[in-house]
């Protein structure tokens, strides 16, 4: 998942200028991802 994370930092490094706007919107990413992933997680647990 390193891998991952490294495209989507440089991704929004190059769509926001500023720090603030990055950082909120790398939050939103990461929280989706959490979200995604702990769905997925529960599924193949109970699925």
């Amino acid at each position: 998942m390193a891998t991952r994370r490294t495209f989507l930092q440089i991704g929004l490094s190059r769509t926001f200028a500023g720090d603030h706007e990055q950082l909120c919107s790398s939050a939103l990413v990461y929280d989706a991802l959490r979200a995604w992933r702990q769905d997925n997680a529960h599924t193949r647990m109970h699925g």
